[in-house]
């Protein structure tokens, strides 16, 4: 693993040799991996030894990460030994395998999960189209379903054996009258910066600014990682004085394929405990655990009133005088 590293950062160090050309590194396997093929106690042996802090690692050495789910889940008749001398696993030792390593990326804030459920072409179009919005060019729809939690579930409801990583977040709004984005920096949008600890103490910093709209097709997402001072000069200069921050409690776990947001989001007293699940595909039918209790699905509505519990996260962080 160490020797990992070091090709990682020779490759790392290399594309920064010349800083007036754009470059950007993909990696056939993360560090994370490894840490799906080790025992429980070889696991605990290595944290000892290297004094290191996973939580770390897994969320700010890697700007993003891309999981090609096996053709043996979902694709189960492309799979095969025969074109790989590396591959050995049968169908369910492989399954279970990518089962471990989607759990040891769970948490990373920009972890994707690209599944089996259309062509192999439409696969690759996604890896294509998931890297390039990274970059600041987005050319994949984010499809978010919401669901209200009956406010009497509690994380104690939640099973034992689910793997789930817990972050406190805290989110800004920025006052931003134009955005990023190079097509219309006139439609409607809002903009924030984002700091993220986990339960270890991994802090990571980022920029989200969404376009606004009543068709989901239209609704386009800009997400960008900073560093500290940048998360800082951002705050400093361009935050919206007449909205209050947000506190969320999110806890991240993979189902089915899928990865869910529990998030409960703190405004002054009042608390609201949201489910998030977020698709690439439109009309994607996720389902909800069947271990968490959903009072409503709220997907669409934006406003806060007193007949809608459903809240949108700037009207939510709006001053009294603005409300």
């Amino acid at each position: 693993m160490n020797q990992q590293i070091v090709v990682e950062d020779y490759f790392i160090n290399l594309a920064k040799l010349d800083p007036s050309k754009d470059a950007v590194l993909i990696m056939d396997r993360g560090f994370m991996d490894n840490m799906a093929y080790m025992s429980k106690g070889a696991l605990q042996a290595f944290k000892q030894k290297y004094d290191v802090n996973m939580d770390r690692i897994r969320d700010t050495r890697y700007d993003m990460v891309l999981h090609l789910v096996t053709a043996a889940n979902g694709a189960e008749k492309y799979y095969t030994l025969t074109n790989n001398k590396a591959r050995t696993e049968t169908i369910e030792q492989a399954v279970a395998i990518d089962n471990k390593i989607k759990d040891v990326w769970n948490g990373h804030p920009n972890h994707v999960i690209i599944g089996n459920e259309k062509t192999f072409n439409e696969k690759l179009t996604r890896v294509y189209n998931s890297i390039v919005s990274m970059l600041d060019y987005p050319k994949e729809i984010t499809y978010t379903r919401k669901f209200l939690i009956d406010p009497g579930w509690s994380m104690n409801d939640f099973p034992e054996q689910e793997n789930r990583q817990t972050f406190t977040e805290t989110i800004n709004f920025l006052d931003e009258p134009k955005t990023e984005f190079n097509l219309d920096p006139e439609r409607p949008h809002i903009s924030y910066v984002k700091r993220r600890e986990s339960e270890t103490g991994s802090i990571t910093y980022s920029y989200i600014m969404r376009i606004i709209s009543d068709l989901q097709e239209e609704r386009m997402e800009l997400r960008r990682t900073l560093t500290a001072d940048e998360y800082i000069a951002r705050l400093s200069t361009k935050s919206d004085n007449k909205r209050f921050p947000l506190k969320k409690q999110i806890s991240v776990f993979v189902y089915k394929n899928a990865i869910y947001h529990l998030e409960t989001i703190t405004n002054g007293t009042n608390k609201t405990k949201i489910l998030r699940i977020n698709s690439k595909i439109k009309g994607d039918s996720t389902d909800i655990p069947p271990y968490i209790k959903v009072m409503a699905d709220i997907t669409g509505k934006t406003m806060l009133t007193k007949d809608n519990p459903e809240f949108y996260s700037q009207n939510m962080a709006k001053l009294p005088s603005m409300a």
